[in-house]
């Protein structure tokens, strides 16, 4: 789940993505597809995943100017690995 700022200050929840909401998944999926074994092993793997994932939506959504948000922080409902 990704937690929205808002120009206006209010949280909005994710349906405020709208039409970035594709590239914001090819954004995550393309991270995603990066990881290796030995870094889910890390104790700090969630936090830096969590930040870079935070990162690549701000990317997509800073290509949108007129959206007007922005992601704060992003968070696990839950992590698997296959």
């Amino acid at each position: 789940a990704v937690r929205e700022k808002c120009d206006d200050k209010y949280e909005r929840p994710n349906d405020g993505f709208g039409p970035a909401l594709s590239p914001i998944r090819v954004a995550v999926q393309q991270r995603l597809g990066t990881i290796t074994e030995e870094q889910l092993r890390e104790p700090t793997f969630r936090q830096k995943l969590a930040s870079d994932l935070t990162l690549a939506v701000n990317n997509v959504l800073q290509s949108n100017p007129t959206l007007g948000i922005s992601a704060e922080e992003t968070y696990f409902t839950g992590f698997l690995v296959q």
